[in-house]
């Protein structure tokens, strides 16, 4: 991946840490909804800075589906 791609997945890591901020402490949001950009900062995270993009789909899609198995435990957990 290119430095403009790098640059473009840390501004969206950056977005979606600010969305989650508001929707945690202004928003009145419950868990789930908390959680889900955390989900999509840990994919992002994994495609790009961890180059599991690069080496297709057999690596990103089980840790991807690990991680949301992780995130919705949690976020049924918090939520009750």
């Amino acid at each position: 991946m290119g430095a403009g791609a790098t640059i473009a997945t840390w501004g969206a890591l950056v977005g979606l840490s600010l969305g989650s901020y508001y929707l945690a402490e202004g928003g009145g949001a419950g868990p789930g909804w908390v959680l889900a950009p955390v989900l999509v900062k840990l994919w992002l995270v994994l495609a790009v800075f961890m180059e599991l993009a690069r080496h297709g789909r057999a690596w990103l899609l089980p840790i991807g589906g690990f991680l949301a198995l992780v995130v919705g435990v949690l976020a049924v957990v918090l939520g009750s």
